[in-house]
């Protein structure tokens, strides 16, 4: 198991570090298009398209990255005032409880949904450059399994840290 979680990790971590430059993809497209459409007078048909993409790209393959080192937002207002052990017990409970359902159905879902795209061949009609949608919906596919395969990890490594808090005996506040 350890060397499943540590795998997940590495994983997110190479990801999250290798789609970090889109964001300097998505700055030079929408910069391009803006000096297009106002210095030139020659709006483009691809860039808001383009944009959505890379955007889209960028947050679902992140999110692993995100999960890993606990980036989301959580409300700390009670979470702060309990023990390494309780925060431990809160979260794999929470986690396993409310957040797999949900992330495992949203998997399915995208992967249901490229899936149709795919043999449908769908486009992007809202625009006339009419590119295929299904390479796009495959990334959130796989971005949303790789965040989901984390967040397994996380709760497997929330297991194990909690069974050695209470084999050790340790209760205190962090």
């Amino acid at each position: 198991m350890k060397r499943f979680i540590k795998t997940v990790n590495l994983i997110s971590e190479w990801t999250g570090q290798a789609v970090k430059w889109l964001v300097l993809v998505l700055i030079v497209t929408v910069s391009y298009d803006v000096f297009m459409r106002y210095v030139l007078n020659k709006p483009t048909i691809w860039s808001f398209t383009l944009s959505y993409m890379i955007g889209g790209t960028f947050f679902v393959i992140g999110q692993p990255y995100l999960q890993k080192y606990k980036g989301n937002v959580r409300v700390d207002i009670l979470y702060n005032k309990l023990s390494k052990k309780a925060k431990l017990l809160l979260d794999i409970i929470s986690s396993s409880l409310l957040f797999f359902p949900v992330y495992f159905l949203l998997t399915r879902t995208f992967w249901n949904d490229f899936i149709r795209s795919f043999q449908r061949m769908e486009v992007d009609i809202s625009t006339t450059w009419y590119p295929p949608l299904w390479p796009f919906k495959l990334i959130v596919a796989i971005g949303f399994t790789l965040f989901l395969i984390q967040f397994v990890a996380d709760i497997l490594e929330g297991i194990f840290d909690y069974l050695n808090l209470r084999t050790k005996g340790v209760d205190e506040k962090c």
